[in-house]
């Protein structure tokens, strides 16, 4: 973000005070939406030190790798 305020001399002091400005909103709301994302990542995770997604997801829906390598055609999207 600072990048832009570093070759702003060439712009009028009115337009370098609304790249400040605006600069600075623009962080405040990227650390509001990091919070927010992170806090609704981990709202329904006990363990998120300990947790794969990854194996939670093949467990809840019967399927790995395997049994998706081994799918046929025709109709791969329907046996799917």
């Amino acid at each position: 973000m600072d990048s832009m305020l570093e070759n702003s001399s060439e712009l009028s002091t009115e337009i370098q005070s609304q790249l400040v400005t605006y600069t600075e909103v623009m962080k405040s709301e990227y650390k509001l939406t990091l919070a927010k994302a992170e806090q609704m990542m981990t709202k329904d995770i006990p363990d998120d030190k300990n947790w794969n997604g990854i194996k939670d997801f093949r467990s809840s829906v019967s399927v790995g790798p395997k049994q998706l390598n081994n799918i046929e055609p025709p109709n791969v999207l329907v046996k799917i």
